[in-house]
């Protein structure tokens, strides 16, 4: 099976979340050992990549596929 494209976009919690966004995604904040899109691809196996603020998105590249799944990247995933 292939790997889904992933695409995690930063909604207004960017604002809320920072000092810590400022310099990274949402989708980049480490939750413990990883970060919100290494949980997301362990466990929709997948690539993920952002859709962030402008000044972020040459450092964070987005990475567009035929097929991509959005995904708010504020939001923890669950297997529920």
């Amino acid at each position: 099976m292939p790997k889904r494209n992933l695409i995690l976009f930063d909604d207004k919690a960017w604002a809320g979340l920072r000092p810590l966004t400022w310099l990274r995604p949402v989708a980049e904040i480490r939750v413990g050992l990883l970060t919100m899109a290494e949980r997301w691809e362990m466990l929709l196996t997948g690539q993920a990549s952002c859709v962030t603020q402008d000044y972020l998105a040459e450092e964070y590249p987005l990475a567009l596929a035929r097929d991509n799944f959005f995904i708010n990247a504020s939001l923890l995933p669950t297997h529920d």
